[in-house]
């Protein structure tokens, strides 16, 4: 579904969600339950908009999404980045032996 309209996703969402607030408001409940996050599997990725929020702030993130068209802006976006593993994988059938602080699943449908 993601793939037929990657290319306009995040003009789309830009103007509806504040990522920025969105990790902020994230990242202050956990820390208001003790949670210190170091890092993050962040489920439906898509464009990386979410995990760059993350990524600002010195988390650790792995992100997956099933759509390729997304992977590639993703990765595109956060190239720069040295704290982050992007992955192709779908919800239903992701398996991962590595341990999470925080594991998040935003905006997907």
């Amino acid at each position: 579904m993601y793939d037929k309209f990657s290319y306009i996703y995040d003009e789309l969402m830009k103007r509806q969600v504040d990522y920025n607030l969105l990790a902020s408001n994230v990242i202050q409940i956990c820390n208001d339950n003790n949670i210190d996050v170091k890092n993050i599997l962040e489920c439906g990725m898509g464009s990386g908009n979410l995990t760059e929020q993350f990524l600002e702030r010195k988390i650790d993130v792995d992100g997956f999404d099933i759509s390729d068209n997304m992977l590639s802006i993703a990765y595109n976006k956060l190239i720069d980045y040295n704290n982050v593993n992007i992955l192709k994988g779908d919800i239903r059938t992701f398996v991962s032996n590595k341990k999470y602080n925080l594991i998040c699943c935003f905006l997907m449908f």
